[in-house]
């Protein structure tokens, strides 16, 4: 028993050596560094040896070993570089036919300094809110190419020239600032006289939901639906509707407006541009100057049973206001969440009524997590 045993114990060595050499010259053959597999061929001779006493080598455990090696680490793949907007070169019917819906298109309008601030903000909550009949109009070549960057093709570039200095800082309240106002009133008419219903909202707005239904199905009576500055509603509990108790009196905000497609939308609309020049001598941006004319020349006749009061050279108009629990500005919305006290979901907060201006915006965005990092 004794002497059976000893041969085989005495080959162990010598066939580990011999299956080491082997190793190494067709490790170095196939290209694969040998400190990967030394240890596990002189582990397999040996297995080799004691289970069946073979001299030779078997080609198919190297194989084994080979093909079951880790592979050269390959670097992943770089992500595609992101999809670059096209912006048109100027405003026409087949940009405006191509996004609208129902007849309906968002217009926004952009300088290069607001879209810095809010673009990113505004861009990633219309997408939650499902909202893709916006189109945007921006100010310049400058805008224009950050609007590009962020892969936006739902674009013009505005040719509407009322500011006094295309490179003034646009400071809210300075003189070139107002001017700029006005030019979104001669974009929105422009985009209205081509037959389309004008959904306007500033960059500064979050969007929660599609409002489309409420102007174009469920409150279709009124010409002009603006929102308001007022943190409170008349409304009874739970009331979806216009604004109960309305008059031009209560401050308006044109920061987001809907303007239905009909004769008394042209009147609105045409007459807010022909009082433009007049009321930019006065000082006045474009809402104060639809104000001024609605409260101080023109006057209003309400239908309160309606919720619309007529306007514009003796009632063409019919002007409804939006309510507070649902078309928001950021105290109503941030402090008073007066849409929780009516139990109703809104569909959008106007970033203004907050303390420090533009990073008072912000920082009320953020602390709601409505704000998006470009």
């Amino acid at each position: 028993m004794l002497s059976s045993t000893l041969p085989q114990r005495r080959l162990i060595p010598h066939a580990r050596r011999r299956k080491v050499l082997h190793g190494i010259a067709l490790a170095v053959a196939l290209g694969v560094g040998a400190f990967l597999i030394l240890p596990k061929l002189a582990h397999v001779g040996e297995l080799h040896a004691v289970h069946g006493g073979i001299a030779g080598f078997r080609m198919d455990s190297l194989l084994g070993m080979v093909t079951s090696s880790p592979s050269a680490s390959t670097p992943p793949a770089r992500p595609p570089p992101p999809v670059r907007g096209s912006c048109a070169r100027m405003l026409s019917k087949e940009l405006l036919e191509k996004y609208a819906v129902n007849g309906t298109v968002m217009i926004t309008f952009s300088d290069a300094g607001m879209w810095n601030l809010f673009g990113a903000t505004w861009l990633a909550n219309l997408k939650t809110a499902g909202i893709n009949y916006f189109v945007l109009a921006v100010a310049d070549d400058k805008a224009a190419a950050l609007v590009e960057t962020a892969g936006v093709s739902q674009c013009f570039i505005t040719h509407d020239i009322e500011v006094d200095d295309l490179g003034a800082d646009f400071k809210w309240g300075s003189i070139t600032w107002k001017l700029h106002t006005w030019q979104k009133v001669l974009t929105v008419r422009h985009v209205h006289q081509m037959g389309f219903h004008v959904l306007s909202s500033d960059l500064d707005v979050v969007w929660f939901r599609d409002p489309l239904s409420y102007f174009t199905e469920q409150y279709t009576e009124a010409d002009y639906m603006v929102s308001m500055d007022p943190i409170t509603t008349h409304n009874p509990i739970g009331d979806p509707g216009p604004e109960t108790g309305v008059t031009v009196s209560h401050y308006m905000n044109t920061g987001v407006y809907f303007l239905r497609n009909t004769e008394g939308g042209s009147a609105l609309i045409n007459k807010w541009h022909s009082i433009r020049k007049e009321m930019q001598l006065k000082g006045m941006h474009d809402q104060d100057g639809l104000y001024a004319y609605l409260t101080r020349v023109d006057k209003e006749k309400i239908d309160a049973p309606n919720r619309i009061t007529r306007v514009v050279d003796g009632g063409k108009t019919k002007l409804a206001q939006l309510p507070a629990t649902q078309f928001q500005n950021g105290y109503s919305h941030c402090v008073n969440k007066i849409h929780n006290v009516h139990k109703l979901e809104p569909y959008e907060a106007h970033f203004v009524w907050v303390w420090g201006n533009n990073n008072g915006k912000m920082h009320r965005m953020r602390e709601h997590t409505y704000f998006e990092r470009r």
